[in-house]
């Protein structure tokens, strides 16, 4: 065994030894080189582009937000940013598969079909300029050869050739409007008036400025985005009062002018503006005016019917005062003037927003000189717009001062004016009802108080026989007593004292929850007071709250 050991150990030892010997003698032109063609090339730090074939000479330039065609003038016009993408990636990927010499780079340029691109950039903080000149692609191998100067040429795969090889038509960006999201569109053309501005979007019309319903402002903005330039055409004078559309986007103002048909091809229609000049598709743009027309036309058609837009809304202002916003994905309500914020029931706020974006009917508001619909309900959303919903009469309500009223029907109304009673959570009493141990009454300076027994409809009473059915009708209110409106504390008629045993958790001990119930209204309905929380509750519960437990 130890034999073997002293062998292994030999054995290694000139293993290592010949790995040394074979690195020493390695000589330095064996070690692989950067195959990047254009070693320190990055692609945000290029500024501009030329290309160069047969002659003719185009350029593109970086500026403070895009890349823009500089050369030549009548080519001017935003850049395609996916096709610039493209071309520098390429320029920073390309890869020589083989490096050839003077004689290939000379051979390269020579060619006919040559392509030149002068990229003029920086690197670490100097200005950089490198020159490729692409060849042909060899379509039996794959490859092509491009020469990067100095009698310097590579072998290269076909895509970064292709990459390469543009013209200037292929450069110039298509889509005419490149605004995601617009906040503002002004249609002044084919004899269409119209100004759509904010979020939710509002129209100008002569009666005056209303909500839009999304789908009549959405077929506005598709009909834009679907804009295309067919063709290119040089700078075009414009007409002695041409048409204009300007659309708005965050930081982005896009203005187009209609300069009327396209030149030689009657189906399509000219425009130029900040897209740049050329044509594009005549059914296309009639589309935008159809669809501008509409809301400009027919402001009752497209006036939005819903009082709000429920998923915008960023705070509400109740009738009554309480502002309520949206929180970590709940609705949470302000601290009010006079106490703490109250909590909010969500399944109660849900209705009242739902019951809002609702689609009404649309009317145009009565003449003036009616009484003024009375503020109930302040809306704010989050691209910062802010308007009230009034209350007009039992069913109808109006947004803001909009020349509209909106046909809700009276239970969203009856909302409208209930304020807090409409969202607050009015749970007065939620606990084990299997827990009750027993039940003290205090009325009249009276205090009655009945026990349950081994079994959960064993009760006994002492002043005389229980009611069971009585004990088990509050019982039921115990796991689960809610009010139907907030109310002012009322005067105290009887006190009803709940003893729970502990539930089944370390260290929990027995609760006491107390009641005060007021006499019954005209309705049936009474007013209960839970930890200084009062609310109105219905006639049944009240009832069962006031009924003797005793006989």
């Amino acid at each position: 065994m130890t034999a073997s050991r002293l062998g292994l150990a030999v054995l290694t030892a000139i293993a290592l030894a010949l790995a040394v010997l074979v690195a020493l003698d390695t000589p330095p032109a064996a070690v692989r080189r950067s195959d990047r063609v254009l070693p320190g090339l990055e692609p945000a730090r290029v500024v501009r582009l030329a290309w160069t074939r047969a002659g003719e000479t185009f350029a593109i330039e970086r500026g403070e937000r895009a890349w823009r065609v500089a050369a030549p003038p009548p080519a001017a016009g935003p850049v395609d940013d996916g096709v610039v993408a493209d071309v520098l990636g390429a320029l920073e990927l390309a890869s020589a598969t083989r490096w050839g010499g003077a004689a290939d780079a000379a051979r390269v340029a020579a060619a006919p079909s040559a392509l030149t691109l002068v990229v003029d950039g920086e690197v670490a903080g100097a200005a950089a300029r490198w020159t490729v000149t692409v060849g042909a692609i060899d379509d039996a191998t794959g490859l092509a050869w491009i020469a990067t100067g100095a009698g310097r040429a590579a072998r290269v795969e076909a895509w970064v050739a292709r990459a390469l090889d543009r013209r200037v038509d292929d450069l110039r960006r298509r889509v005419v409007v490149p605004v995601a999201a617009p906040t503002a569109i002004e249609v002044h053309a084919g004899g269409v008036d119209l100004v759509l501005s904010g979020a939710p979007a509002a129209a100008l019309w002569p009666a005056g400025a209303a909500r839009v319903a999304p789908a009549a402002v959405a077929a506005v903005a598709d009909a834009l985005a679907a804009l295309r330039l067919v063709t290119i055409l040089p700078p075009t004078p414009a007409p002695a009062r041409p048409g204009t559309i300007r659309v708005l986007g965050g930081d982005d103002v896009v203005e187009l002018e209609d300069l009327g048909a396209c030149p030689g091809a009657p189906g399509r229609r000219a425009v130029g503006g900040t897209a740049g000049t050329g044509c594009v598709d005549g059914a296309a743009w009639d589309a935008v005016i159809a669809a501008a027309r509409r809301i400009a036309d027919e402001p009752v058609a497209v006036v939005d019917p819903a009082p709000l837009a429920a998923a915008a809304v960023e705070r509400l202002v109740l009738a009554d005062g309480l502002a309520i916003a949206p929180r970590g994905g709940a609705w949470r309500a302000e601290p009010t003037a006079i106490g703490a914020a109250p909590e909010l029931d969500a399944g109660r706020v849900r209705a009242l927003l739902a019951a809002l974006a609702a689609p009404g009917k649309v009317a145009v508001s009565p003449a003036p000189g009616g009484p003024a619909p009375a503020p109930a309900l302040t809306v704010t959303y989050a691209g910062g717009a802010t308007h009230t919903i009034a209350v007009v009469d039992a069913t109808r309500v109006r947004r803001g001062d909009e020349p509209f009223t909106l046909e809700v029907g009276a239970a969203a109304v009856a909302l409208v004016r209930a304020g807090a009673a409409a969202v607050v959570d009015l749970t007065l009493l939620a606990a084990d009802p299997y827990l009750l141990r027993a039940i003290e009454v205090v009325e009249g300076g009276r205090a009655v108080t009945v026990t349950m027994g081994d079994t959960f409809d064993a009760w006994g009473s002492t002043t005389g026989v229980a009611d069971v059915a009585a004990i088990g009708r509050v019982r039921e209110l115990a796991g689960g007593l809610v009010g139907d409106e907030p109310a002012a504390p009322a005067p105290l008629r009887r006190t009803l004292r709940l003893r729970f045993d502990p539930p089944p958790t370390a260290g929990a001990g027995p609760t006491t929850v107390e009641l005060e119930v007021s006499s019954a209204a005209r309705d049936g309905r009474c007013v209960v007071t839970v930890d200084a929380t009062s609310a109105r509750v219905a006639a049944p519960a009240c009832a069962a709250l006031l009924a003797p437990l005793a006989r």
